[in-house]
């Protein structure tokens, strides 16, 4: 589980151990300071693990360059068995034509070597994105979730809040009417 799937975990678990709001079944009284500091950190992970990715992403580059280094190695090698091969005049064309098969044989490995890491970057750098944009939808259906369950909270409050202050006008105005009649009499 990554750090950030863990902040996600740990924010879910920080809600449901908040304490009940006074006029409500489903509100909660949440710490402004602790949320905000979970969110914070979730903030920081994202990059810190946007630039793991990265260097993985870049670790194929020094694949790809240790490849080449052996492939110029291998041609480098079969270049001067070429050239031994020459000065020996008797097996001068057995030499040109295991020298090419050399070469030949090296260059092919060569590139499916750098074929098989370019291919396997590319597999890499999709699945980073991938895992990225993943991430990011949890993360944006978790905040969607809680903006909404805020609103409909903060409706439901506002609305009792409305209904007890329509209450208490309606009593004075029944108490003014009432005091007004003793009055008359």
């Amino acid at each position: 589980m990554s750090r950030i799937e863990q902040l996600i975990d740990d924010i879910e678990a920080y809600i449901e151990d908040c304490k009940p709001s006074a006029f409500s079944s489903t509100k909660v009284v949440v710490n402004k300071e602790e949320l905000e500091e979970m969110l914070n950190e979730l903030r920081l992970q994202i990059p810190e693990e946007v630039n793991q990715y990265k260097k993985v992403i870049n670790n194929q580059d020094a694949i790809l360059n240790n490849a080449k280094i052996k492939a110029d190695g291998m041609v480098e090698a079969a270049n001067k068995l070429q050239t031994q091969m020459i000065d020996e005049h008797e097996i001068m064309q057995k030499a040109l034509a295991n020298s090419d098969q050399v070469i030949e044989n090296a260059n092919i490995q060569a590139q499916n070597i750098i074929d098989r890491a370019t291919l396997d970057s590319q597999t890499m750098q999709r699945a980073i994105m991938k895992y990225s944009d993943d991430m990011m939808a949890v993360l944006q259906r978790e905040l969607a979730d809680m903006m909404s369950v805020s609103k409909q909270k903060f409706e439901s409050f506002y609305s009792n809040l409305e209904n007890n202050y329509n209450t208490v006008t309606a009593n004075r105005s029944e108490l003014n009417a009432s005091s007004d009649i003793s009055q008359e009499q």
